[in-house]
């Protein structure tokens, strides 16, 4: 568990299963329970998600890994740091869309990337709470809420 003692998130895809364990990043099969790679972190990351041949881990930035050989591949910051919570993060092969904001002041929005690091695009807005955006992925739309309302974004490529 984290410093706070919320739970670590894990992830599966391709056959295994991704984490962060202690002070490692590590890849697990899934059908042997042998481990496949780890890399030493000094980091602890409350989320993981899988998007195309990368695993993402997530805390105020986000540090992606290839998934079969756990080489970094690109670390990517948002305009602010990224919220630390699910529903803050989602992914589908091409693209990752994360919800940011501002921790000391009202500065809030989400932000679409390609699988490869490479920011698209920035929306900023306020929320209905405190708790920031949340978003869903499908294809190459972005669902986003504030809490008040849905929106559809197309995230381009």
């Amino acid at each position: 568990t984290q410093d706070d003692g919320r739970s670590l998130d894990v992830a599966v895809a391709g056959g295994r299963l991704f984490g962060n364990f202690g002070d490692t990043l590590q890849a697990v099969d899934t059908a042997t329970g042998r481990p496949v790679w780890s890399r030493a972190t000094d980091r602890q990351f409350g989320t993981v998600i899988p998007a195309g041949t990368n695993v993402i881990f997530k805390d105020d930035v986000l540090h992606a890994h290839d998934q079969a050989t756990g080489a970094a591949r690109w670390t990517l910051a948002g305009p602010e740091p990224f919220d630390d919570e699910q529903g803050h993060v989602a992914a589908t092969g091409a693209l990752v869309a994360a919800a940011f904001s501002d921790p000391t002041g009202p500065s809030k929005g989400i932000l679409v990337a390609r699988a490869d690091g490479r920011a698209l695009w920035a929306h900023w807005g306020q929320t209905g709470t405190e708790s920031g955006w949340e978003v869903a992925m499908s294809g190459s739309s972005v669902f986003a809420t504030d809490h008040q309302r849905l929106y559809r974004f197309q995230a381009g490529r």
